[in-house]
């Protein structure tokens, strides 16, 4: 079914952003391991920086532990914050610890690209903008260290704008990336809008009815019963010949609108074919699907929106009974329209199971 294919492509589409979420955060998992062991390694053999040693061992035991939080509970947004977590105060402590705290710089582009990448376009945010500002206030409060590292205000100025287009350019990515998804899901709502809809009446079609009785049918395993009324416009075919198929069809829509305005929220509605209309409402007593049929019935003969001055309808009542299936219980709805035209039309007829 169309409706069951959309709804597939839907579902495999949030599958694989969960799915390229959990790749992008091991990958994040590895990359984080990697390097806070370069740099471990980096200070043992190159600079014995003892406290960068000790923070970095830190990092990589919290690390350690976000992998086996996520291994244990599968939780990819809890251990994403985790990680941007790690990340950002990996950075920072990284930069008063380290030897040469102007390089340390270098290691604030993947900061944001981290953020974004693993906890959207807000959380990545704010995960970025307190690197930078913490970044920014670190530089600005120890400013003798521009000239041991040969870092002038012209450096300075390349971090920010620097940083900054990085920071715009990750994040009108994450937007564009939203925004084709939102236009994407759109789509697919129209999509299966359409493709659940008669395109005359707006009511829903024969295919989503199919599909809706069946989930009722489903649904009488836990005690949940239902009725089913078919309507059948009289003296359709007379219409069609005395005024034309264009009449015809208006006849079709007022009478839709009808239905929709006078079954009641507790009924679905559509079109079954022709001038034929099914109704799945709610109602587990026949005296209750009777009296909503009778409804229609008396709303479509009191109707003075169609061109027809005389339309009536007749129909049949089925309500579920134990063993009932989708054949079944139409037969039975079935046999009580034939009922209500042969008895003179314009009448409601239920039928049981004899």
């Amino acid at each position: 079914m169309a409706e069951q294919r959309l709804t597939g492509l839907e579902d495999e589409r949030k599958s694989f952003g969960s799915f390229r979420r959990r790749r992008l955060l091991k990958t994040s998992f590895i990359l984080l391991v990697v390097g806070i062991l370069a740099g471990i390694v980096a200070n043992v053999f190159l600079t014995g920086n003892t406290l960068a040693i000790v923070w970095l061992s830190v990092f990589l035991l919290a690390t350690i532990g976000a992998i086996i939080y996520f291994c244990l509970t599968k939780n990819a947004d809890v251990a994403a914050m985790i990680v941007c977590f790690i990340v950002v105060a990996s950075y920072l402590i990284y930069l008063e610890v380290g030897r040469h705290a102007v390089f340390v710089l270098y290691l604030f582009p993947p900061v944001p690209a981290v953020a974004f990448y693993l906890t959207g376009r807000y959380r990545g945010a704010c995960f970025s903008l307190a690197a930078f500002i913490g970044t920014v206030v670190y530089l600005l409060w120890n400013r003798p260290l521009w000239e041991d590292a040969v870092f002038d205000a012209g450096s300075f100025t390349n971090f920010l704008v620097g940083s900054l287009a990085f920071l715009a350019l990750v994040l009108c990515y994450e937007l564009t990336i939203h925004k084709a998804q939102e236009s994407l899901r759109k789509i697919n709502e129209a999509l299966r809008t359409l493709s659940i809809t008669d395109s005359l009446t707006g009511l829903y079609n024969r295919e989503w009815l199919d599909a809706e009785l069946h989930r009722r049918l489903q649904r009488t395993e836990t005690g949940e019963a239902f009725s089913v009324l078919i309507c059948d416009i009289d003296n359709f075919k007379r219409v069609n010949d005395e005024h034309g198929h264009i009449e015809g069809d208006n006849v079709l829509k007022a009478f839709g609108e009808v239905l929709k305005k006078t079954a009641g929220d507790d009924c679905r509605i559509g079109r079954w074919g022709g001038e034929e209309f099914l109704t799945i409402c709610d109602a587990s007593q026949p005296v209750e699907a009777a009296a909503c049929a009778e409804r229609i019935r008396k709303a479509v003969e009191e109707n003075d929106t169609s061109l027809v001055d005389d339309m009536t309808v007749s129909i049949g009542v089925a309500v579920y009974e134990q063993k009932d299936t989708a054949v079944s219980i139409i037969r039975r709805a079935d046999k009580g329209l034939y009922k209500a035209k042969s008895e003179g039309k314009n009448r409601v007829r239920y039928v049981k199971t004899e």
